[in-house]
């Protein structure tokens, strides 16, 4: 009777244990900060939907020819539930959700595991149910320092999480279900079998730790990258956007000159009366007004001031561009975060206008559309292309020049501002042409800078 409700009280205390680190990993140190009632309540609910399935299955996997199985079952239940939960409450995307399931659920499989291993070499030599339960109680408890471990890493502020790590820790899962396999199959009380099970538990359970640190730390270091990038663009337009000034200046000096000239000369024919010269030259002088002046207006003055450089480079290259552009005159979107979308769009569609005119390709041209879709911006840029398939990378695209280390940002620049701003973005391919969509969300951040100014 004492050893039934000893192991009772074990079993409660490890589910309980096992809940709560699954509680602080989903709401992490706000958890302490804020202390709010409804983490309890969580707690509270799946500790005792736990149990419950945990006396229903364990009946009937006993009554069972597969009783040995028991402990694969129980982790497949805890599987399942931390699934369910993380689902539910933890806030992330899908791949986010699924890299941290992936590694609490390992972690607490290994921890369990080890927990059961150490309770056996411990009975092997003191005949204690007591100190029995609190070693796998003690254990079990270091799922806690996990859960703080895992929430160090916030993987919901990068752009794009590798697929490779996620395989990685997939692997673990199973390298782990498959020492569970393993242990009920030839499960019997050796001193060096147990030892084996406990080393390789411990092992894999600091190659996902391992796999954790080394992900983020990557994924950092990627966003850095592309932090970097976007800043270098930035200076790079802005240098562009004074040399195009400077030379509309130098344009407007210019033909300042030209004119104080012209009309001297046309005011010696008015006076002489030569009446159809002065025709002849002002149909002459008409016809050679300088194309750099040419001015785009949107209805938006920064967003002008992106466009005509844009505009201009297609211009020098030969670049035919058909637009349609309808902008409210006030944005609640950056001029930086504009500049970043547009001019990346643009400098795409131009190289690869310029690529395909290098191998004879004369029509090529692009098409920019932006307008207001309800509460969203919308941006298209639409050019001709020769390619068939698009190599993904993240949410950018996997740049097709030479130096990776130098290029290929652009796509990925693009797709993380538009997710600063509420949006996304899509890159397809269709009917010989490479198309770029971008919306961006006006309402969401006209509510940020209304916060931000109270």
């Amino acid at each position: 009777m004492d050893n039934s409700i000893s192991f009772n009280a074990v079993t409660i205390a490890e589910y309980t244990a096992i809940t709560a680190s699954w509680v602080l990993l989903c709401h992490g140190r706000k958890l302490l900060q804020e202390r709010k009632p409804q983490p309890l309540i969580e707690l509270l609910v799946i500790v005792l939907f736990h149990i419950l399935l945990y006396w229903l299955l364990y009946g009937a996997v006993q009554i069972s020819p597969y009783g040995d199985f028991w402990i694969l079952v129980e982790c497949l239940l805890m599987g399942f539930l931390l699934g369910i939960y993380l689902l539910v409450c933890y806030q992330a995307n899908q791949k986010v959700r699924l890299m941290v399931g992936s590694a609490m659920f390992a972690g607490t499989c290994c921890i369990v595991s080890i927990a059961g291993q150490c309770s056996l070499l411990l009975s092997a030599y003191i005949d204690a149910s007591a100190l029995e339960g609190a070693v796998r109680c003690g254990i079990t408890l270091t799922l806690i320092p996990l859960a703080f471990f895992l929430d160090r890493f916030q993987f919901s502020e990068f752009q794009a999480v590798p697929s490779s790590g996620i395989a990685l820790l997939l692997a673990g899962n199973l390298t782990i279900l498959a020492l569970i396999v393993l242990n009920a199959l030839w499960f019997q009380v050796d001193v060096r079998f147990t030892i084996f099970l406990t080393v390789a538990h411990c092992c894999v359970l600091l190659m996902i730790l391992m796999a954790i640190w080394s992900m983020y730390t990557m994924c950092k270091e990627q966003d850095e990258v592309i932090t970097l990038q976007t800043e270098k663009q930035r200076l790079s337009r802005e240098r562009e956007l004074t040399q195009m000034t400077e030379s509309t200046l130098d344009d407007l000096r210019s033909i300042r000159h030209d004119l104080k000239n012209q009309y001297a000369y046309m005011r010696i024919l008015l006076d002489e009366h030569r009446d159809e010269d002065l025709r002849s030259y002002f149909i002459q002088v008409s016809e050679q007004l300088p194309e750099q002046l040419s001015y785009v207006d949107c209805g938006n003055r920064d967003m002008n001031n992106i466009l005509n450089m844009e505009f201009s480079k297609a211009r020098r290259a030969h670049i035919p561009v058909e637009h349609q552009l309808v902008v409210p005159p006030v944005l609640p979107i950056g001029t930086d975060d504009l500049c970043g979308i547009l001019a990346n769009l643009m400098d795409n569609a131009i190289e690869e206008c310029q690529r395909l005119q290098g191998k004879g390709v004369a029509k090529a041209g692009i098409q920019l559309k932006i307008y207001p879709q309800k509460s969203y911006l919308y941006i298209l840029c639409r050019n001709d292309t020769d390619k068939t398939v698009l190599e993904r990378q993240g949410d950018g695209l996997r740049t097709t020049k030479g130096n990776t280390d130098l290029h290929g940002y652009g796509t990925r620049i693009v797709s993380r501002l538009a997710r600063k701003h509420n949006g996304a973005a899509a890159f397809t391919l269709k009917d010989g042409c490479f198309v770029a969509k971008v919306m961006l969300d006006m309402e969401a951040n006209e509510h940020e800078a209304e916060h931000r100014a109270v």
